[in-house]
């Protein structure tokens, strides 16, 4: 597959209103899929909390990740401790949980079906810079790249041809297996931030599928040690997004910590810690003196 690229101007959005506010869908895949219907694989979206408070919709069998664009935004999960989220930080959650919203701010979502994988990345383009993209970090090649120009007017350089992405505009690229790179360049002179959410859905897999797996693997229970580490790629995510949910989201560990975690896991830890960072559940400082939950 050769990497493409789309741009999507923001009078093309869709803004609808929920009891908390006004939602703008600004991506969603398949292009035909309708959100009412809940018939699509994965959304982006971005929504202003206008209430003080107000109950997130009921979306069940559906995985978010939020993260504040402006203003600060507190959401307490059902049974858990109230999260606080300031510019650009993000949290991630079920849809099937009961989830409140405390203060006023502009966010953006990622809403993935079961099988599908992604995250979101808060980029600062320093005035009159460029950063390069490139699809060759990670193990697992992205389907789908996407970025929002939050606050200011970029430029995009990609196979020798130049895009221009105006504020409040995104554009996505498709990426192949094949090393590949492009540039997203800073003309002002000022800071602008840039949201990138990346979507992988090579290994969407069926609830029935999922179930397998982890009873294949853990024999003992999901909570349980790992009997043994898979060989194909779709069976390792699966195990791998199973023990991520041993670590505790926005909490910095350090080496003891982790491998402490992952020695109740499995045996070879060290192999296992390494996994979680090159497939993109965890990441830590060069001198591996933090690790964190990505």
């Amino acid at each position: 597959m050769e990497s493409k690229i789309e741009i999507v101007k923001k009078e093309e959005f869709k803004t609808s209103s929920w009891s908390g506010g006004t939602t703008t869908q600004l991506l969603i895949y398949p292009k035909e899929a309708q959100y009412d219907e809940r018939n699509f694989k994965w959304r982006i979206s971005s929504a202003k909390v206008e209430a003080e408070e107000s109950t997130f919709t009921h979306l069940p069998g559906i995985s978010r990740i939020i993260m504040v664009i402006d203003g600060k935004l507190f959401l307490e999960h059902e049974g858990k401790e109230k999260i606080s989220l300031e510019p650009f930080q993000q949290d991630s959650f079920m849809g099937d949980i009961t989830t409140k919203s405390f203060g006023k701010c502009t966010d953006f979502n990622l809403m993935m079906k079961k099988g599908h994988t992604g995250k979101l990345e808060a980029l600062v383009l320093d005035p009159k810079s460029q950063i390069k993209i490139t699809n060759e970090d990670s193990k697992v090649y992205s389907t789908t790249d996407v970025f929002y120009a939050v606050n200011g007017d970029i430029e995009v350089k990609f196979k020798n041809k130049q895009f221009e992405i105006q504020k409040g505009d995104l554009f996505y690229i498709e990426m192949s297996k094949d090393k590949e790179e492009f540039y997203i360049l800073n003309k002002e002179d000022k800071e602008i931030n840039i949201i990138k959410a990346v979507i992988d859905d090579r290994y969407a897999i069926t609830e029935k599928e999922e179930e397998e797996i982890l009873n294949k693997y853990f024999k003992e229970g999901i909570d349980g040690p790992l009997s043994t580490f898979p060989v194909k790629e779709k069976r390792k995510l699966v195990v791998l997004k199973n023990i991520i949910k041993r670590f505790e989201y926005g909490k910095i560990y350090n080496e003891k910590e982790v491998n402490n975690i992952l020695k109740n896991v499995y045996s070879d830890y060290v192999m296992i810690r390494r996994c979680l960072i090159d497939y993109g559940f965890m990441d830590r400082k060069n001198d591996g003196s933090e690790y964190w939950v990505e």
